[in-house]
């Protein structure tokens, strides 16, 4: 079994959860939004039909986010705190993950034409993270050894960032997943177990 990958499951949540009311509504995210895996790196293109999950999209490896024509959504890992609590291996964890957006102006190739349209695409990703805030199912499936079971997850230190360029919108934030590991897997540790049952010999 593969590691728990925080990364995939939000793109995979962004595609699922779309918000389905609204400017960008729909039952899928809108074409010209592209979704990128910033570790990797790969790019997720929309499909020749409409797409169900993220594993319909197109995957381009390349190292560049595309900008002309495309709305692009990066999520990336961030940090992460393990804090240890009771008798045994099994840590309060935070996650961070990272989430950019990013898109060029009409005038230079984009897609929107003002700073409003952005905050609206941005709004919509919010939404369908918003969707998973309690008891997120990160990476259900993933193996047993080191994976979180995640309790709750909130968007926090959102910076737009337009201002800083001429001829692009662009907006990020993290999220903060907190959970408990057990690196074990939940399966006790018998040598540290046996080591208190064991005779004292002075």
């Amino acid at each position: 079994m593969a590691a728990q990958n925080e990364v995939r499951w939000l793109l995979d949540t962004l595609v699922t959860a779309w918000p389905t009311t609204g400017t960008l509504g729909g039952t899928a995210p809108p074409d010209t939004v592209a979704f990128r895996n910033r570790d990797e790196p790969y790019t997720y293109y929309y499909p020749d039909t409409e797409p169900d999950t993220l594993d319909d999209y197109e995957r381009e490896r390349e190292q560049g986010a595309p900008t002309d024509g495309f709305r692009t959504v990066g999520v990336a890992m961030g940090s992460g705190t393990n804090e240890f609590f009771g008798n045994k291996p099994q840590y309060d964890v935070t996650t961070s993950v990272d989430v950019r957006i990013q898109e060029k102006t009409e005038f230079e190739g984009g897609v929107v034409d003002n700073v409003a349209a952005h905050k609206t695409l941005v709004a919509n990703v919010k939404q369908a993270i918003n969707k998973q805030i309690v008891y997120p199912a990160v990476d259900s499936d993933a193996a047993g050894i080191g994976r979180v079971i995640y309790e709750d997850l909130r968007i926090t230190n959102t910076d737009y960032r337009s201002r800083e360029f001429k001829d692009q919108y662009r907006t990020e934030f993290t999220i903060e997943l907190r959970g408990k590991e057990e690196p074990t897997g939940g399966e006790s540790d018998t040598s540290f177990e046996m080591a208190f049952d064991a005779p004292f010999i002075g």
